[in-house]
């Protein structure tokens, strides 16, 4: 581009192709002394910074106006990404010239799951959603049964997937595409907000357009328990969504970061039985299994800083609520109890309440 831009202004003043060429050497004088550089692209599209700006600001006063008019205490926030098995890199050191780059893989690079990631504004962290693609059964009798049993796998399958899910506090599913949907959306809505204590108050959920949160079903049950849903504007959610300003690239880096540390590690005994044994044999690395990035994602979502959470949201306007209960006031309710309880058993402690009624009627 800048290159036709010199041609077309050379010729606009009337210079002669062969007294300017518009070299390599030319440009890079041209760029230094204007202090350019050629930049690789961080974000693209039709978005401007400028309009960004503005519809944060707007998003930002409508947030804080529903807080007020519903007096809201409670904000979440929730996204889901999609991850796959392998995280291949798109470039690679190979010779100069080389026309094929062939790099070694585990055979799983087009394998994925979906996760869905919820944290409130105050820092906390959510159990997260897995849906794993796997096909279904044959048999609709069956294929009902595991949906609505076994989160849609199988029974040889639900008995290795459900230890996982008990020890790692992660709710796991499945399904033909590995896709979040409207029906997952509903059971995610009932698992985190259908039974918390406040379920009396309104509360704020922060989500995406994604069509499987806006159903009308999944609208109508949302308000039956109290979540106000809203959505983060298309094509802004880099600067709306608290989820996608703060702490979901992290959270990828880290699982990228897991992954590579796992091929290091298999490299490394793959060369520790090379210098043992007299064949040599090439390296085949295996994909990480299920439980494998089940683990990963637990311990990589629940280390992540409470304070890139919170920053998420602060970015929006939302405050943040951090206080905690003082540890004497729990202490003081201990000790109350272990007193009357003590009372109790030795008899020092009657029931006066017919006495007490008693007394009122007189």
């Amino acid at each position: 581009m800048l290159q036709l831009k010199a041609r077309d202004l050379a010729t606009e003043i009337c210079l002669d192709e062969g007294l300017f060429a518009v070299s390599r050497s030319w440009t890079k004088r041209f760029l230094d002394a204007n202090r350019l550089s050629l930049r690789r692209r961080t974000r693209h599209g039709q978005v401007t910074p400028d309009d960004a700006r503005a519809v944060a600001e707007q998003f930002r006063k409508k947030v804080q106006e529903i807080i007020i008019e519903h007096n809201i205490t409670e904000i979440y926030n929730a996204d889901q990404t999609v991850r796959n098995y392998e995280h291949l890199s798109t470039h690679i050191i190979d010779t100069t010239g080389t026309r094929t780059v062939w790099v070694r893989s585990c055979g799983k690079d087009k394998s994925r799951m979906t996760v869905m990631l919820l944290a409130a504004s105050s820092g906390k962290r959510h159990a997260p959603f897995v849906v794993f693609k796997q096909p279904p059964s044959r048999i609709p009798a069956t294929e009902a049964f595991n949906h609505r049993e076994q989160h849609g796998f199988g029974r040889t399958l639900w008995r290795s997937v459900k230890p996982m899910q008990e020890a790692s506090g992660i709710e796991i599913y499945c399904n033909a595409k590995g896709w979040w949907n409207s029906k997952l959306s509903l059971q995610w809505l009932e698992h985190h907000f259908a039974h918390r204590d406040s379920i009396g108050e309104e509360v704020l959920l922060i989500w995406d357009e994604f069509s499987g949160h806006w159903t009308e079903e999944v609208r109508e049950y949302a308000a039956s328990i109290n979540v106000l849903l809203l959505s983060a504007p298309g094509g802004y959610t880099s600067v709306c969504h608290p989820a996608d300003i703060a702490w979901m690239r992290p959270f990828k880096l880290r699982l990228r970061e897991q992954w590579i540390k796992d091929m290091q590690e298999q490299f490394r005994e793959h060369q520790e039985g090379e210098s043992q044994e007299a064949d040599v044999t090439a390296f085949s690395p295996t994909a990480p299994s299920r439980a494998k990035l089940i683990k990963w994602l637990d311990s990589n979502w629940s280390s992540l800083p409470k304070a890139v959470i919170v920053g998420g949201f602060s970015r929006i306007g939302i405050p943040s609520d951090q206080r905690e209960a003082p540890e004497t006031e729990s202490r003081f309710e201990e000790d109350l109890q272990n007193v009357l309880q003590i009372l109790a058993k030795s008899g020092a402690a009657i029931d006066v309440g017919n006495e007490a009624e008693e007394e009122i009627e007189h």
